[in-house]
Formats: structure tokens, C-alpha cells, sequence
């Protein structure tokens, strides 16, 4: 019976369809009202209004909880300023970044050579040393 009801042009995709405990009478009613009850047109007995196992999708939500158009449009605007704020701040400090590793990478290499050039500088200090016991 539920089927047949569901084939109606006037059911949408956020309604709840459901039959009246009472007298089997196939009902529906939009997810907003799901776990409020109605009377039922059939039998005049109070149904509740069963709540669907899925959530309810967000474009289903009343969008004047968020405030009216004007506050939502300034929100966004801001929220956008915000974003390319930032967006801006994290291209500068990769570019930050890339100059510290590449002054890393000098560094080490110098360090490298330095080590190689005390490294020679010993062996001359032992073999004076060596010549001097002699």
C-alpha cells in the first residue's frame, strides 16, 4: 500500500510515507514534521509522525535559522576574505621555507668542505708533530 501511495506525483523526496496504525490508511507527511503528531484524515485518531532512519540532507533545513540573506551574503564575503587572507600568508611562508632549505642545503655543503679541509689540516698538524719526535 505504501508503494502505490510513493507513486504519487504529489510525494516528494523529503516526505515521510507511512500507514496509520489505526486503520492502515497510507499517509505523508514532509521530514520536518517527522516525531509530531497528526490526526490522521482517515480515522481521526492521533498518528505520530515516524522518524526516518536517515538523517535529513542539509537542503531540506529551514535557512532562516542562519539569519536572513543580507547577514548570510556578509558572512560568506568575509568568510572568502578570510580564506584569500590566508591562502596569501601560506604562499608566502612555503616561499619562506623553500629560501631556508635552499640555505640549509649551502650550509651543510660548506660544512662538508670545511670538515674535508680540518681533516687535511690534521694530517699536517701529525706528520710535523712526527717529523718534530724525530
Amino acid at each position: 500500500m505504501i508503494e502505490e501511495f510513493k507513486q504519487k506525483k504529489d510525494i516528494t523526496e523529503s516526505d515521510i510515507v507511512f500507514d496509520c496504525p489505526n486503520c492502515s490508511k497510507s499517509l505523508a507527511m514532509d521530514r520536518r514534521g517527522a516525531g509530531s503528531t497528526i490526526d490522521c484524515p482517515g480515522c481521526s485518531e492521533p498518528v505520530r509522525v515516524p522518524t526516518p532512519p536517515d538523517p535529513v540532507p542539509d537542503t531540506y533545513k529551514d535557512l532562516t535559522e542562519y539569519g536572513d540573506m543580507e547577514d548570510l551574503q556578509q558572512s560568506l564575503l568575509s568568510s572568502r576574505e578570510k580564506v584569500d587572507a590566508l591562502t596569501a600568508q601560506i604562499a608566502e611562508l612555503s616561499k619562506k621555507q623553500e629560501d631556508f632549505e635552499a640555505q640549509r642545503d649551502k650550509n651543510s655543503a660548506t660544512i662538508s668542505k670545511l670538515r674535508s679541509e680540518f681533516g687535511s689540516i690534521q694530517d699536517a698538524l701529525d706528520n710535523i708533530y712526527k717529523v718534530l719526535q724525530e
